[in-house]
């Protein structure tokens, strides 16, 4: 009980910064600004893959790895831009679908971070964070998010320096090759899912493509590797840091994992500090995927249309408070986007190849889920690439049908 009240001090606080910083100002975000706020829509893939691969244990190895797979989103995302009908119907419709999944699986972490550090009723932190990132998102459109999402980034140096204290105070780097915990080596499935999944999600994820557009990141490669080398180094110092004091590994759930958590009662400072940061970070990523939710209805630029977010926003907390598996939330919304990838790349009738694609991604999920099968490995990587074919040639085959059945020139 000790913990509570400092820990919902700083959930209100972390709010309260939330929202200070996107009505901080009147002007139109910088491209730096939108760069950082690209920076926190790629960070919710960091929180995928983390708890992940921490299962068979983290080790240095995987941490690269986790860095890799940053990569992955942020390039199909830049592809998208290229080949993909961002703005037509069946294609936003998908986007939408992807957008509304990886927002529900943000706020299940979020519930679930802030209830294991300061026992917090996980629902009453879903409805906070859903509520105040749809409040500002429909007041401030995309240029409040980019704004808060801008701060969020930089609140992150605090922990950034709190794990790197601990893993050069309490641990050694010596302890990163080998580690002293004892891990497995992480199944070659679940890697392969976890990329296949990234490349999906990135190509359908429009909060990562809106911020993408307004930064005008395709005009130089250049940009979109300064987007992703500030993400690769806020994940690669906090993960040493968190390697050096874990001996090596970060296994979860393990009782090495919750020694920190469970002895923060007695900083009630430091509780307060963690949670405000930790309410702005995870508000400001589900602000910024309800944003790209919001722009698939809007009229171009930063404009948003609200009730695209209100819908979106409203399905997505519902999804949280149920509280599924968020690895089922997550490849549910891979398989969506595995219709769309292939209908893009089809280069053919996109509208033929969502209107099969996305129904075979919704029988695949109801398959995989009722034979146990909905999470990361090969079952999974081989249904996203088996629906990204299926829509990829129908919409090459309608193509075709249709070129044939027009009127040809009398010679």
């Amino acid at each position: 009980m000790s913990i509570i009240v400092p820990a919902t001090l700083g959930l209100t606080l972390g709010l309260i910064v939330f929202v200070l910083s996107a009505y901080r100002t009147r002007k139109e975000p910088n491209a730096a600004v939108i760069r950082r706020g690209g920076m926190t829509a790629l960070l919710v893939y960091a929180i995928i893959a983390a708890p992940v691969l921490a299962r068979t244990g983290l080790t240095l190895l995987g941490l690269l790895i986790s860095i890799v797979f940053l990569a992955l989103p942020l390039a199909a995302t830049t592809l998208a831009q290229r080949y993909g009908e961002s703005t037509a119907p069946p294609s936003a419709a998908v986007r939408a679908i992807v957008g509304t999944g990886l927002a529900a699986f943000t706020l299940i972490a979020a519930g679930q971070t802030i209830a294991l550090v300061a026992g917090l009723d996980p629902r009453a932190v879903v409805l906070a964070v859903a509520v105040m990132a749809a409040l500002v998102v429909c007041g401030q459109g995309l240029a409040g998010t980019s704004r808060a999402g801008s701060i969020a980034l930089w609140l992150t140096i605090l922990p950034i320096l709190i794990c790197l204290a601990l893993g050069l105070r309490l641990g050694s780097a010596s302890e990163l090759i080998p580690p002293l915990i004892e891990t497995a080596t992480p199944p070659v499935g679940q890697i392969v899912a976890l990329g296949v999944a990234f490349l999906a999600l990135g190509w359908a994820d429009h909060g990562l493509a809106a911020l993408h557009v307004a930064g005008q990141w395709g005009t130089r490669w250049s940009l979109v590797a300064r987007v992703f080398l500030g993400t690769a180094v806020i994940v690669v110092l906090i993960g040493l840091g968190l390697l050096m004091f874990l001996g090596g590994a970060i296994l979860a759930p393990s009782l090495q994992f919750f020694v920190v958590p469970a002895n923060l009662d007695i900083l009630p400072i430091a509780v307060v500090l963690l949670m405000a940061i930790a309410a702005t970070l995870f508000t400001a990523m589900v602000a910024v995927i309800l944003g790209g939710v919001g722009a698939l209805g809007g009229e171009g630029g930063l404009t948003i249309s609200i009730r695209w977010v209100v819908v979106s926003a409203a399905v997505a907390a519902a999804l949280a408070l149920v509280n599924p598996a968020s690895d089922h939330v997550v490849v549910v919304a891979s398989l969506a986007g595995a219709a769309l990838l292939g209908a893009d790349l089809g280069q053919g009738n996109t509208v033929k190849a969502i209107v099969v694609g996305l129904p075979l991604a919704l029988v695949a999920a109801v398959v995989m889920g009722l034979t146990g099968s909905l999470d990361f490995g090969w079952t999974t990587a081989l249904a996203a690439a088996v629906i990204a074919v299926v829509a990829a040639a129908t919409a090459k085959a309608t193509a075709a049908r249709k070129d044939t059945t027009q009127p040809q020139p009398v010679s």
